[in-house]
């Protein structure tokens, strides 16, 4: 829709919706119900919100790549005033500082009240559920009014990670698609100020793969980060809990937790891997596409179809082999999944009952608690989050290094840092010479 079109929408439930109603999403019922009454037709696509604007986010992102390149170039001229630097060791502009300058103070907030409910939350629920269930085992050190509160406070807890932690993730894969928005962008931007060596240095393939796949890696990753490090602490916090209910054998299970993290470290370094593999060959299949869809009258005119179908197939037969790695790997970390716990808690509880403790209900029930918390943040997250984080790491040196590509030289000569009317200015050159 053009700009006429789109100022015509209406305008979006989000943007005058009230703390309550952002927290239970209560904002988008009068859609969901539209949409069951009547079905949503093209007049009912509102107007986005501003801050997911790609001109807005792609300003800001703009301005902190102008200001890390401009950091960069300081340092490197310092070091070669200095002698420090002989010109072949340089530093790079960082695409990753960049990003954070805009949107890490967003996502270092989202992580905090995640850590809060990961450590603090879910290491309180299952002790209360403990305590309830002491209660009911006719144990006379609860009373009454002990249990109600062990109650109250099981409930509460179920409330809170349902109500914050929903809205956790909403908040962060908005981060997350803004990232994607800012980054594309981004990328457009310098594609319209490419010099002509640059231009012989990348190729269409690389430019839509980019845009296509690689920025797909924002939109999950910010939301699964956090969890490198709250996997460990809540292990550290759930571990001494677990030694003092029933002593050394809640090590056991720790231990057999802690032992497949280094093979799922190295299952994520192998999935970056291939991941560059991957986007390196999608590069190589689209450039030749592109070059078959241009020539394509040659090729029908000398019945070459079969040669160069051919050729696009062997392509994405190399392709889709590294793609059946990364599938493997992934579904390795999700067997995982299924195991970990009970893996954990029989070496737990097997170690109790042979050093001649009484197991109890309340103790199995905490036990299988703190498991599944664990198996949620390291046998799940964590493994996933070293998997999409050593992916974003090469998504983010491949957008870099588009980004470092030389720029035309322009002849305007600039008496102000105002970055809109550059911006502007540098496109309708870039256009002309492109033209």
């Amino acid at each position: 829709m053009d700009g006429k079109n789109q100022a015509e929408r209406k305008s979006n439930p989000r943007e005058g919706a009230n703390i309550f109603s952002v927290i239970t999403f209560s904002w988008i019922l009068k859609t969901l119900w539209r949409s069951y009454k009547t079905g949503l037709e093209l007049g009912d696509i509102t107007r986005p919100l501003k801050e997911h604007k790609g001109s807005i986010l792609g300003d800001k992102l703009s301005i902190a790549w102008e200001k890390e390149k401009k950091r960069v170039n300081k340092i490197n001229e310092s070091l070669k005033k200095f002698g420090k630097s002989d010109g072949t060791k340089q530093r790079y502009s960082s695409l990753g500082r960049a990003l954070l300058s805009v949107f890490g103070v967003h996502i270092l907030i989202s992580a905090l009240i995640l850590t809060m409910i990961e450590t603090i939350i879910r290491v309180i629920q299952p002790l209360a559920i403990g305590r309830l269930l002491r209660y009911f085992s006719h144990d006379n050190h609860i009373s009454k009014n002990e249990a109600y509160f062990y109650a109250c406070v099981v409930i509460l807890c179920s409330v809170i990670i349902t109500f914050v932690l929903n809205f956790y993730f909403m908040s962060i894969y908005h981060v997350g698609m803004k990232m994607r928005v800012a980054s594309c962008s981004l990328i457009y931007r310098k594609a319209l100020k490419l010099s002509k060596a640059s231009l012989a240095k990348t190729t269409v393939g690389q430019a839509v793969n980019l845009l296509s796949n690689d920025v797909s890696r924002f939109d999950l990753t910010p939301a699964l980060v956090p969890y490198i490090l709250i996997g460990p602490l809540q292990t550290i916090i759930i571990t001494y809990i677990m030694y003092q209910e029933i002593g050394l054998p809640a090590v056991y299970g720790v231990i057999v937790l802690l032992i497949l993290i280094p093979l799922q470290g190295w299952l994520g370094r192998k999935s970056s891997d291939f991941r560059l593999s991957t986007a390196t060959k999608t590069d190589a299949r689209i450039h030749s596409t592109n070059e078959v869809i241009r020539g394509i009258q040659a090729i029908k005119m000398y019945t070459w179809e079969y040669l160069f179908s051919d050729k696009i197939a062997e392509a994405r037969k190399r392709e889709i082999n590294v793609i059946k790695y990364i599938g493997y790997i992934r579904g390795s970390l999700l067997s995982f999944m299924m195991f970990t716990t009970k893996i954990c808690l029989l070496a737990t509880i097997v170690p109790f009952v042979l050093s001649d403790e009484t197991i109890s209900t309340e103790k199995i029930f905490v036990l299988t608690a703190f498991y599944t918390a664990l198996q949620q943040s390291m046998g799940i997250f964590f493994p996933y989050a070293i998997s999409f984080f050593a992916e974003l790491l090469v998504t983010i040196e491949r957008l870099q290094e588009f980004m470092l590509l030389d720029e035309m030289e322009s002849s305007i000569k600039y008496t102000s840092d105002d970055e809109e009317k550059r911006s502007i200015v540098t496109r309708s050159s870039a256009r002309k010479e492109m033209a």
